[in-house]
């Protein structure tokens, strides 16, 4: 780094975000986001969703699910304990709400924060943390001999639904939606 001391981990040269090694040694990422009102419940799905992968891919599709960067995805692993936890046996269980901007108390490298703000000059813009997985075929797998080649990193975003609302065409942090692969939109008809 700068001050000559070992660096090990990577950040984007502009807005200073961490990428994990895996981003850049594996095939491209597929980006996926989740969207929806707000109180729609795209923190439960995404919550759930992953529960469900991390046990369903190695047992059906012979895919390994690991984290290339876990520090990324402490809020979903907070998610998950409430959810599905040992200590949870009540039946309802309720996520906290999805911060519309980045609490100022948070450690930069807090598990729990779900933007970054990032100063350019007299500006400050909030950026959404990804949260990254990667998927690789196991041995059992076709493709278990050649799990370098058909290894991808999958980066998943989560927003708070007001962020779908705003009228502002340059919002930084709903921006990921332009460079996805597949979009998740969550409906609750009892909102409508």
């Amino acid at each position: 780094d700068e001050a000559d001391e070992p660096c090990r981990d990577l950040a984007c040269p502009s807005c200073h975000l961490p990428v994990p090694r895996a981003v850049l040694e594996s095939r491209p990422p597929i980006f996926l986001s989740i969207i929806g009102r707000p109180a729609a419940g795209k923190s439960v799905f995404l919550a759930a969703m992953l529960h469900r992968l991390r046990a369903s891919l190695p047992q059906v599709f012979q895919v390994g699910i690991t984290e290339p960067h876990a520090p990324s995805n402490g809020l979903i692993h907070y998610y998950e304990d409430i959810m599905f936890g040992a200590a949870n046996k009540e039946s309802h269980v309720k996520l906290p709400k999805t911060p519309e901007v980045q609490e100022d108390d948070l450690a930069v490298n807090d598990p729990f924060r779900l933007y970054r703000r990032v100063r350019y000059g007299d500006m400050e813009r909030d950026y959404p943390r990804p949260m990254f997985f990667q998927l690789s075929p196991l041995a059992a797998h076709p493709h278990g001999g050649d799990a370098a080649r058909f290894t991808r990193t999958l980066c998943l975003y989560d927003n708070a639904g007001e962020h779908f609302e705003a009228q502002s065409t340059n919002q930084i942090i709903t921006q990921h939606m332009a460079h996805s692969s597949g979009l998740f939109f969550v409906f609750d008809p009892v909102q409508e």
